[in-house]
């Protein structure tokens, strides 16, 4: 262990009140792996769970892993299943049996260097004998519990029990998701540290940041790849056809909308055009001709242009929407007639999406 000199302190403070610039978003590496913390708009909420009083204790010694601790649930890591982990005293997560400290210094990552198959918080030089603790819990109830790591006030190396330089931060493991999420309470920077993720192998990771300070409260979440199959857009309107031309409002539904994983779809009207203006014709002099933008259902008015003497070749309304499964989107496209009439003219013939129905 080498002690820290005072322009090292110095340094280390004027880090942590200055900050420094740090992406909010990022990736994805070549796994698929992407991180956005809770300074970005759609970032994840910062959410401090304190276990400090109610979890189950690990004690380590400067520069020790533990043993493997059960996570409570199978957890995929860059497309392997983990039942356990195992805490570094230095500031990180390791998927792995036989791995290394991590003393004295995070390097920077991906590096096939050990150890490996790691989540880094903050991999730097602790001590956890100088105070502080280190506790672990599952929270929640299945299919959606999560696995906390929560390190509270644990000091760097030889920095005196007075504690001048500490962390505070808790990681969260989640279930089904395989969402990990790190929320830093306090984080006190020194130097020589790294946040971020890594495979087994060491060659594919994804670095949130090197060397640089945080300003805390602050929340990273590392999302992998969705396995989520999105919906199928093979919709179809619940009436196709429509008669009789009474200027009235008819109710269009779409249906057949399926999903491969059989989760729940919301659909979501996003356009209604249709091929003939909205006055003209024949058609009496109502408008607009379609509603529901934004809801999940359209209404277009039973409607077209010509006369007995004067036929026209009836309308066709083009409903656009999208379909969502919470995780994935598709769009599609369904089509509405109005017939000019029941006879030769019986199937309206479509001249596009010319005109908007809802103005």
């Amino acid at each position: 262990m080498k002690n820290l000199s005072l322009l090292t302190l110095l340094l280390a403070v004027l880090l942590t009140a200055t900050g420094a610039a740090i992406a909010d978003t990022g990736g994805p590496d070549a796994f698929g792996y992407t991180f956005t913390d809770s300074n970005e708009p759609d970032g994840p909420a910062y959410d401090f769970e304190d276990i400090s009083l109610t979890g189950s204790p690990v004690v380590l010694a400067d520069d020790q892993v533990s043993a493997p601790i059960a996570i409570g649930f199978p957890f995929e890591f860059y497309g392997m299943p983990y039942d356990f982990v195992h805490i570094s005293s230095n500031g990180f997560l390791s998927m792995l049996d036989g791995q290394p400290s991590g003393c004295c210094s995070g390097v920077s990552i991906p590096n096939t260097n050990f150890p490996n198959a790691i989540i880094a918080a903050w991999w730097e030089d602790f001590d956890p004998e100088e105070g502080g603790s280190i506790r672990t819990q599952l929270l929640g109830t299945a299919p959606n519990r999560r696995f906390i790591v929560q390190f509270t006030e644990i000091q760097f190396f030889d920095l005196g029990p007075s504690g001048i330089e500490f962390t505070t931060h808790q990681y969260k493991l989640f279930e089904g998701s395989n969402i990990i999420e790190v929320h830093y309470e306090r984080m006190d920077a020194v130097s020589d540290h790294v946040v971020g993720i890594e495979d087994e192998s060491g060659i594919t990771g994804l670095e949130y940041l090197f060397d640089d300070a945080i300003v805390t409260p602050l929340a990273v979440q590392y999302r992998p790849p969705s396995s989520n199959q999105p919906p199928v857009c093979d919709g179809t309107p619940s009436i196709d056809t429509i008669w009789p031309p009474n200027h009235k409002f008819v109710t269009i539904d779409i249906e057949d909308v399926t999903d491969p994983d059989g989760d729940i779809v919301m659909i979501t009207i996003d356009s209604i055009f249709q091929d003939e203006p909205l006055n003209t014709f024949g058609d009496g002099n109502t408008r607009p001709d379609g509603e529901g933008v934004g809801t999940s259902i359209a209404r277009v008015r039973a409607e077209r242009s010509g006369t007995k003497k004067v036929p026209g070749d009836g309308r066709v309304y083009h409903i656009s929407y999208t379909a969502d499964d919470g995780i994935d989107q598709c769009s599609g496209v369904v089509q509405v007639g109005v017939p000019h009439d029941q006879g030769r003219r019986r199937v309206p013939v479509d001249g596009g999406p010319l005109y908007d129905s809802t103005q």
